[in-house]
């Protein structure tokens, strides 16, 4: 992280009444850094303004929440191109690391009755489970192999394109 680094927070998994919290900690968290700037994104700024914002800074800091409300209103804004590109750093909290993913799974707990998938940013090609207990291995062992599933249908498929072999 570089000296005087400027972070934006973007607090869309959550609701507005939670900001001041997220914030107060977040703060605490980049004290220790000398000359750290922290700043929230306002979910009422216009596509473009929330882009110039994104430009204008080193580190977006993605709160936790509800993955599927982040994942909305970044795609609402037109704001997905942008984070894809982002040359700073990317960190995300809980429902902000979970909306990173192609597929974005949301295991069954308190909030959630049933594990559902989601459509994911597509920042990285895997997905994550960000509160994980062991006995949710159930819930997730059919997306696990439903992925292995597809990464060994790329790479056969890529494999014959390319008149190579896979060992497996």
């Amino acid at each position: 992280m570089k000296p005087e680094a400027k972070i934006l927070i973007i607090p869309f998994a959550t609701d507005n009444s939670r900001y001041e919290s997220w914030m107060a900690s977040i703060t605490q968290a980049f004290s220790i850094m000398e000359n750290v700037s922290i700043e929230l994104l306002n979910e009422d700024l216009s596509g473009k303004e929330m882009k110039n914002s994104i430009m204008e800074h080193d580190i977006l800091y993605f709160i936790g929440g509800k993955p599927e409300r982040l994942i909305h209103v970044i795609e609402e804004k037109g704001l997905t191109a942008i984070i894809k590109n982002f040359q700073g750093l990317i960190i995300g909290y809980s429902a902000g690391s979970l909306a990173f993913g192609h597929d974005c799974i949301i295991t069954k707990d308190k909030d959630y009755p049933e594990t559902i998938v989601i459509k994911g940013l597509g920042l990285v090609g895997f997905s994550v489970e960000v509160h994980y207990k062991d006995n949710i291995d159930g819930e997730l062992f059919p997306y696990q192999m439903n992925e292995r599933y597809m990464q060994y249908q790329m790479e056969v498929q890529f494999s014959q394109e390319r008149g190579n072999y896979i060992k497996v």
